[in-house]
């Protein structure tokens, strides 16, 4: 309903789906249907392949042309960014890399007009993780890289600051209510998450 009274000609975005993974949960990300178009879901649909049925036939439920794709599509996969920091994982697995699975959902028949939003995440979900200012630093980095070599479609990051004990951090806006600027997928990719000093894991 937001996209049929926010509509690009008027510098209006609604970034649909908002996909999030803040634990183990890189299973809902993976598409098991193979084909995107048939009417009738797979066996064994994961959460992503029954968002995206419903989005591509239930689209002309809602007012919209039944060929109608979101422009922008967002999601904030936090276990890319957990396993780094937690497990030394760099996402080498493309069946265990939340992104990777992601773009490859989305990459099948009529959805690879949209480009896509991390809209929220950090380096350290929790205080168990407690990374100290350089893993921080290095995650962040990493998952830069890794969200910039994966594809052009990737236009931003929403990244937070972990583990501040007031939590104001854990919000797109500060405590004044003021809007977080998003770290901006640069277009020539050319990005390493490994300093000089080859200090990060």
């Amino acid at each position: 309903m937001l996209r049929k009274h926010c509509v690009p000609s008027a510098n209006c975005t609604v970034a649909a789906g908002d996909f999030g993974s803040n634990g183990n949960m890189w299973q809902d990300f993976v598409q098991n249907c193979s084909n995107d178009l048939a009417q009738t879901l797979c066996a064994n649909a994961s959460y992503m392949d029954k968002y995206k049925h419903h989005l591509a036939f239930d689209n002309v439920n809602f007012g919209f042309s039944s060929g109608f794709r979101p422009e922008v599509f967002a999601y904030h996969g936090w276990d890319d960014v957990n396993n780094y920091i937690n497990t030394g994982s760099h996402c080498t697995d493309p069946d265990r890399c939340t992104i990777k699975a992601f773009f490859h959902a989305m990459s099948g028949e009529t959805w690879t007009g949209s480009i896509f939003w991390d809209t929220e995440v950090g380096a350290g979900q929790n205080p168990q993780s407690n990374p100290d200012p350089t893993l921080q630093a290095c995650a962040a980095a990493f998952l830069l890289n890794l969200t910039a070599s994966t594809s052009s479609r990737f236009y931003r990051i929403y990244y937070t600051k972990a583990d501040e004990s007031d939590g104001q951090y854990w919000s797109l806006f500060d405590s004044a209510g003021e809007e977080k600027p998003a770290f901006a997928v640069f277009a020539d990719r050319q990005i390493s998450y490994t300093p000089p000093s080859g200090s990060c894991p």
